[in-house]
């Protein structure tokens, strides 16, 4: 898969005119009205800033390109260690073999790789059409409306189905909260952000 395909994933949705649109706001100043001519510029404020995950998330998927440049990403699987760090295991595949990565964030560097002979031909990720992760958490932690998110994962979910009987490419998100022990499971559509399925752990 292409490294750019990868990129589309972390960096907030699908094209840069939804940028300006959902995070950008657009403002037009006006010269010196004593010149003869009137000047304008535009600025672009609240530019796209990515979480510490997003960039972690986009660090990973480069290296995976780089090491298997011709495997498609079949799945995510992201788990908070500490806070403000994570594991990051990517699982990919080619037409013969299925790879995984191992990447630490504390270490900044990849601390297991894996290669499997044989594959399951699952189908590829379709990253060009996801909604961000930041946008997942934003949906995540709005829904269950306490703690923090401790894990996710990104794969298709043959048990969902869309409107015309496909399968969904969804995020399974865990939610904690260690101060009254309370949990919560979503499974959010990653196209399109819908929350599939809620379950409280009191």
């Amino acid at each position: 898969m292409k490294k750019s395909n990868f990129k589309q994933l972390v960096s907030l949705s699908l094209s840069a005119s939804l940028f300006v649109g959902v995070f950008g706001t657009v403002v037009m100043a006006q010269t010196d009205s004593s010149k003869e001519s009137t000047e304008t510029e535009t600025v672009i404020k609240d530019e796209e800033h990515l979480s510490p995950l997003a960039e972690y998330l986009n660090t990973a998927m480069d290296l995976f390109t780089e090491e298997f440049p011709d495997a498609e990403l079949i799945e995510i699987d992201i788990e908070l260690e500490k806070e403000g760090h994570y594991d990051i295991q990517l699982t990919g595949q080619d037409s013969q073999h299925e790879y995984e990565l191992d990447y630490d964030t504390e270490k900044e560097k990849v601390i297991e790789r894996e290669t499997d002979r044989e594959n399951d031909n699952e189908r590829a990720l379709p990253l060009d059409d996801l909604l961000s992760i930041d946008e997942i958490n934003e949906i995540a932690l709005t829904e269950a409306g306490f703690g923090e998110i401790t894990e996710w994962t990104l794969d298709w979910d043959n048990d969902e189905d869309d409107d015309e009987g496909q399968a969904l490419v969804c995020w399974d998100i865990k939610i904690e909260d260690k101060d009254s022990n309370r949990e919560v499971a979503l499974e959010i559509a990653a196209l399109t952000g819908d929350i599939l399925s809620i379950e409280h752990d009191d």
